[in-house]
């Protein structure tokens, strides 16, 4: 039973990686052609800030941290490739010419999140799909993304409330 709600959860982030991923890919394309749009002043930092959010937790499923390629890469091979490109390209917008303030580096905000979201959607389909971990591992590591998931929206709420801002000089 704690096993079936482990992999309902896993199914919910990898669901929910590949609507952020989808979003955010169809956010920057305009944001790249087209500059600076109505739609990326509504959504580019809300989806920035859930590619966090959502994207922090799933990192509990990589089995080891100096081989998480080797998990991305029991994906099928065009999902894998795909993955590794786009976090290639997310960390290449950083260098991308734009504004002095990160307010004003719509390309990065716009773009970064791409590739996190795409190397955690391969992660999740290789717990789900090719059961790279084991059932006990897989309910283990779905209660620590929970817990990491819960901590990282406490941090963005309390961060919004001013919890978390330095006082004013």
């Amino acid at each position: 039973m704690i096993f079936r709600l482990a992999r309902g959860y896993i199914s919910l982030l990898l669901a929910l990686e590949l609507l952020l991923l989808t979003a955010s890919f169809v956010l920057h394309v305009g944001v790249f052609f087209m500059g600076r749009t109505t739609a990326y002043d509504e959504y580019g930092l809300i989806l920035f800030r859930a590619a966090v959010i959502v994207g922090i937790p799933t990192f509990a499923f990589v089995k080891d941290s100096l081989r998480w390629v080797n998990q991305i890469k029991s994906c099928p091979k065009w999902m894998w490739t795909g993955s590794l490109l786009l976090g290639l390209y997310s960390l290449l917008t950083v260098f991308f010419p734009q504004g002095p303030s990160f307010a004003d580096r719509i390309l990065t905000i716009s773009g970064f999140p791409l590739g996190f979201e795409a190397i955690s959607v391969c992660i999740l389909y290789s717990v789900l799909s090719r059961h790279y971990l084991e059932r006990a591992e897989v309910t283990r590591r779905a209660l620590h993304s929970v817990i990491i998931g819960c901590l990282v929206a406490a941090m963005f709420l309390a961060f919004r409330a001013g919890y978390l801002r330095r006082p004013a000089r």
